[in-house]
């Protein structure tokens, strides 16, 4: 097929796509219930957050409570944009970092959003349980969550006094960012929100010059696969995070019914082999405005999932690790977390990982990961990890981090192509603090849920402990 009739095709469905034609993706009646980020009223969201929150800006602190769609655009927009430098987002139940966030908050005017689709989410349910009850304090708690979730019931009729914004339940968690979801903490922090609309409005317009048609040229050229990688290059810490939010909307949104795009976030200096996967490398610093770029890839990401024949709008495979996670919490005594992982000390054995990866390297395997259950900011030797296997095996290396990546790209982990090989890696103590100890078991068996439906769906894992 030429490169012409590649552009009409791609120009046709994009076409569709913002009259929000349904029917350019496989039929699921979710989908008509999930897209009206493309067409949404942005002015009106913003001048809902500011008629709910414009009493709010004086505090030293806005500690974000969510996970995956309901903080990760907040995260990026904090890093990559002008702002006061007051948000704290805590997308972990990690007791270690948890404990060190508490005490950079100590005697501080705090203010928590409690921020969740759903009102039903696990960690952010118990983030919410524990700060509220240690540092409620008249006014100190917002919500944001759909109409009529659990959350939003139980806040209207306990806490009458207590502000809870409700967003377009129309919108999927990944493709919120234009939303209350992503927009109110970036409006508490200052981040200047007035030429979104324009700029949203201003990208449609052009959307069929912003459109990478080599991308899709090279997707279609090789259509007739399940597995593809587009790489997302990035030399600074506040493009990153960019990369995570990349990284869900994308890994998310295709990683089903055993097809999918596999995004690879990787520091300038790794390097990464091209190969019959790739689609296309980026390089994040090139980015000219973060709300045009991010629309932009909702788009592009809708025009994937329809060429892959995908609905970017679920998540099927999400709930397996939920579900394992319900399962060991109702049995705990049938579960001992030794009998699972190889207890590995404060040092890291490589060896050990590398000879598991020789073990498990097949034709029918693609990239490795390493999962790490611990600390966000303990992650250096993770990263001097990454960095020798991509050398060593000359292939992509994904560093994700537990829960965060059970939101995002654990979908495609486990509903994508079969293709990883998995190191999990679980930094465990003792010494946690006693008021902490229930979230520490959660944080444990999370991590012991998705390593045993990782190796139900017969997807090699090893199991690291870490004590210390």
């Amino acid at each position: 097929m030429s490169n012409l009739k590649n552009k009409e095709i791609i120009q046709e469905l994009v076409g569709k796509l913002l009259q929000k034609d349904t029917s350019i993706w496989i039929k699921d009646e979710e989908i008509d219930n999930r897209i009206d980020w493309i067409d949404l009223n942005i002015e009106k969201v913003i001048e809902n957050i500011e008629n709910n929150l414009k009493g709010y800006k004086d505090f030293d602190n806005y500690i974000l409570l969510g996970m995956g769609g309901s903080s990760l655009s907040s995260l990026a927009f904090s890093k990559i944009l002008p702002n006061n430098n007051k948000l704290i987002v805590i997308d972990t139940i990690n007791p270690n970092y948890i404990h060190k966030i508490e005490n950079s908050i100590k005697n501080k005017k705090n203010l928590f959003i409690v921020s969740s689709k759903s009102g039903t989410t696990i960690e952010t349910d118990t983030l919410f349980r524990y700060f509220f009850k240690k540092y409620f304090n008249k006014d100190n708690f917002i919500f944001i969550t759909d109409k009529n979730s659990t959350l939003d019931l139980e806040i209207k009729n306990n806490y009458k006094e207590l502000v809870v914004i409700n967003p377009n339940e129309n919108i999927g968690g990944r493709y919120s960012a234009f939303t209350e979801f992503g927009l109110a903490p970036a409006y508490l922090i200052d981040i200047n929100l007035k030429d979104i609309p324009n700029i949203i409005n201003q990208t449609k317009d052009n959307i069929y010059d912003l459109i990478d048609y080599d991308l899709f040229n090279n997707l279609l050229s090789k259509i007739d696969n399940n597995y593809f990688e587009i790489v997302f290059k990035y030399n600074t810490d506040k493009e990153k995070y960019v990369g995570y939010w990349l990284e869900q909307l994308i890994a998310e949104s295709t990683g089903k019914n055993n097809k999918g795009v596999l995004p690879i976030i990787y520091d300038f200096r790794y390097h990464y082999l091209e190969n019959q996967n790739t689609l296309k490398i980026y390089d994040l610093q090139q980015i000219e405005n973060i709300f045009s770029y991010m629309y932009l890839w909702f788009i592009q990401t809708g025009l994937i999932a329809s060429l892959i024949k995908v609905n970017p709008f679920n998540q099927p495979d999400v709930k397996l690790s939920k579900d394992t996670t319900n399962q060991i919490l109702k049995n705990k005594s049938n579960y001992n977390i030794k009998d699972y992982y190889i207890n590995n000390s404060l040092n890291l054995n490589k060896n050990l990982v590398i000879d598991f990866i020789k073990k498990n390297l097949n034709e029918n395997k693609s990239y490795i990961v390493i999962q790490y259950y611990g600390d966000y900011d303990d992650i250096n030797d993770k990263e001097e990890l990454q960095k020798e296997l991509i050398e060593l095996f000359k292939m992509p290396v994904i560093l994700s981090l537990g829960p965060r990546y059970l939101h995002s790209i654990g979908q495609l982990y486990k509903g994508g192509p079969k293709k990883g090989i998995f190191i999990q890696i679980l930094n465990y103590s003792d010494k946690i603090p006693f008021e902490l100890k229930e979230i520490n078991e959660l944080f444990i068996y999370q991590a012991l849920g998705d390593f045993i439906t990782t190796k139900n769906l017969n997807l090699p894992i090893i199991g690291i402990l870490k004590e210390g």
